[in-house]
């Protein structure tokens, strides 16, 4: 009996109402606020403080080992939200200040704010006690966290004897908003290092991922708020100077252009661009190949991820493994990775009432032999129900290459995160997309995904098609002329003692070419994954595999030849805490694969021993031996950053590889003089080894970037 009222009693607050409040207008001509991350200003007594929070990790529904206060208020202009999160002074990790630093290794706080109170999209930020502060850009109702948008809005925060507070202001202007809808989505949590422990607001249960926007509580009464005229104007000028050695040149330009961003209505944004520029993106990490199909590299260019989430299409959870009708990384970025100059571009993104609307059009500049292009994509959706939606999508150009080519699609997602209950999540996603193209090689692609979550249990059954000659130009994709039937479920144990976790796993997948003749298959088995309360963890993986090659193809300098390849490959990985000052990830993968062995080793490790500095290292070792020749390929990674303040740090990082046996190197400097003006030292670097060994420098680019923000 007692166990059974102890259920009952857990059971109460998954199916109570989310909590609420009342968010009370303070007009700060009322009180002073100094944003200094001390909260000791007599206004912060009279906002409302959240109730309190409930543990999520270790122990689901348990009283927080650490107490943590959130209050708020607003103004005409602002969300302010004061932190306190109490602590012993020495058990507060706070290593961490750079700007979208990885806030893993630290205690921090994160929210997010559905301004539109339709679980659909939200805003997220988080500031951790070392001062470093992110945000990101939630979608499709919490399936897709964009974390490259760079938002404005401002922050401090401190260690103090209690364990360590933060202020924060959130501007209006930031945020895209529904006329007269005075009920926002809200959710916060606290993350605590010492003990992982997770405290969460509302719905704080296992089963419901933080990022589910429909699970989240809700303020009320936000209204008579403004965002000026809604007009911001982003200039940028930028000098650069470039030495090529294997050219034997040397040139230095300044070029100036920038961006105007227009608030049509509080939901709906205009941007217009101008010689769009990406000086200050981070170079891709190197990848090494060992297959016929293309690799991935995500975009990592603002003025494209700003409202990427308006134009994501078909199935979340599929990624790169189905095909993408609009990629953006294809406008500006040619086949062999060189730059092509965008000319100037409009964007239309935000909501009118249900509908969800995402519109681009760019003309890229000439380059060489490659003429002037318009690029354009239009992708609108509407909300049906509270988590329902179906959409279009309509891409228009070919970046590269010769003639026209055009990508047309629906997609739709039905369920709910309560379907089955309280806690026991069930989704369905559908898609199917046609292209054509003056060339020909028309070509269509469809798939369907199920997929079901509680807190133990995740299962996922999805269909993909994909036609031979399906081609979306300003798209991606993976795989043609194939159909892919996979299973995917997931059994995770919450532990006790020194075990906080265990998992299990299965994976199968079926693949055929369009003429039904067998593809490939894979049964994947996570025999353990186990977690331990001191954040070190050790997984066993075992994969059995079957791949038919129709045309060789190369690895290096190695020729895969056509075949039928059974292999069997064992991977194990070992991982220790990043609550440790040092932490090192160590990962092996030894078996068959195109008739040879496969050896594959990883190693891994970040250094963070103050709030000063943060090395990262990493090296990889890929070596393929067949009967008709071998692959061997090491490479390796060091990154150095330096947090001298919030607002002042120099990222470093270093790239080689045996292969191409090139050395290259990014250095940048990021100057927040406030949030929306910044300024960029920038510097990229490329050697070339000989065969004497030395290292030869090829190429060297410097450059001086400024980016101001005027709001109107």
């Amino acid at each position: 009996m007692r166990e059974l009222l102890t259920c009952f009693a857990f059971a109460l607050p998954l199916t109570a109402q989310q909590p609420s409040t009342v968010i009370p207008r303070i007009d700060l001509n009322e009180g002073q606020l100094e944003l200094d991350g001390v909260v000791q200003e007599a206004v912060w007594g009279r906002a409302v403080e959240l109730q309190e929070m409930a543990q999520v990790l270790p122990v689901e529904l348990e009283h927080p080992s650490r107490a943590t206060e959130v209050r708020l208020f607003y103004d005409a202009d602002h969300l302010y939200i004061a932190l306190r999160c109490f602590d012993d002074r020495r058990l507060v990790r706070a290593r961490l200040g750079m700007r979208d630093a990885n806030l893993d290794p630290d205690d921090r706080v994160e929210w997010w704010v559905d301004t539109f109170g339709e679980s659909r999209f939200a805003y997220w930020f988080q500031i951790g006690a070392g001062g470093s502060r992110g945000d990101a850009l939630i979608s499709v109702g919490g399936d897709r966290f964009n974390k490259s948008w760079d938002g404005i809005w401002y922050g401090r925060s401190r260690v103090t004897d209690l364990g360590w507070e933060a202020e924060v202001a959130i501007p209006f202007r930031t945020m895209a908003f529904a006329k007269g809808v005075e009920t926002w989505r809200f959710n916060v949590r606290r993350l605590r290092k010492e003990n992982d422990e997770e405290m969460r607001w509302a719905s704080p249960a296992n089963a419901y991922s933080f990022f589910s926007l429909a699970r989240g509580g809700s303020l009320y009464g936000i209204r008579d708020i403004r965002q000026g005229y809604g007009v911001d104007i982003v200039p940028y000028g930028k000098g650069t100077y470039r030495r090529d050695r294997a050219a034997d040149s040397r040139n230095g330009r300044f070029d100036f252009g920038g961006d105007v961003y227009v608030r049509l209505t509080p939901e709906l944004r205009a941007v217009l661009t101008y010689d769009t520029d990406f000086a200050e993106t981070e170079v891709d990490a190197r990848q090494v190949n060992l297959s016929r199909f293309p690799l991935f590299f995500p975009e990592k260019r603002d003025f494209f991820l700003a409202d990427a989430g308006r134009f994501e299409f078909g199935i979340p959870s599929a990624g790169a493994s189905a095909p993408i009708p609009f990629f953006s990384r294809r406008i500006g970025i040619g086949d062999n990775g060189d730059t092509i100059p965008i000319l100037f571009g409009a964007k239309l993104a935000g909501s009118l009432n249900s509908w969800n609307i995402g519109a681009l059009g760019i003309v890229t500049d000439e380059r060489g032999d490659l003429e002037s292009r318009d690029l354009g994509v239009v992708r609108v959706s509407k909300n049906v129900g509270e988590e329902s939606s179906v959409g279009m999508i309509a891409t228009g150009g070919r970046p590269t290459g010769d003639g026209s080519s055009y990508t047309f699609g629906a997609d739709a997602k039905w369920g709910s995160n309560s379907f089955f209950g309280p806690g026991k999540s069930f989704y369905n996603y559908a898609y199917v997309l046609s292209t054509t193209s003056s060339t020909g090689g028309d070509g269509v692609a469809y798939g369907a995904e199920s997929s079901y979550r509680d807190d133990a249990w995740r299962h996922r059954l999805r269909y993909l098609a994909t036609g031979k000659d399906f081609d979306p130009a300003l798209g991606f994709v993976r795989r043609v002329g194939q159909d892919e039937v996979s299973l995917a479920s997931s059994y995770n144990w919450r532990g006790s003692g020194a075990l906080r976790r265990y998992s299990i796993a299965f994976d199968a997948i079926y693949r055929t070419f369009d003429d039904g003749l067998v593809e490939s298959w894979l049964l994947e088995l996570d025999l353990l994954d186990i977690e331990w309360n001191s954040g070190d963890r050790v997984a066993v993986q075992v994969r059995r595999f079957f791949d038919r090659i129709p045309s060789a193809f190369d690895v290096g300098d190695l020729t895969i030849v056509p075949g039928d390849y059974d292999s069997t490959r064992l991977a194990a990985t070992l991982e220790s805490s990043d609550r440790r000052p040092l932490r090192v990830t160590l990962q092996a993968n030894h078996g068959d694969l195109y008739g040879g062995t496969l050896r594959e080793v990883r190693a891994g490790g970040i250094a963070r021993f103050n709030s000063l500095i943060q090395v990262e290292t990493g090296y990889s070792r890929y070596s393929l031996e067949t009967p008709r020749g071998s692959f061997r390929t090491d490479l390796a990674q060091l990154r150095v950053d330096l947090n001298l303040t919030p607002e002042l740090g120099v990222r470093n990082l270093l790239q080689y590889d045996t292969t191409s046996r090139n050395l290259s190197g990014q250095s940048r400097l990021r100057w927040i003089v406030e949030p929306g003006n910044e300024l960029f030292l920038l510097g990229l670097y490329g050697w070339q080894r000989t065969g004497e060994g030395s290292m030869l420098p090829m190429t060297l680019d410097a450059t001086v970037k400024v980016i101001w923000t005027l709001r109107f």
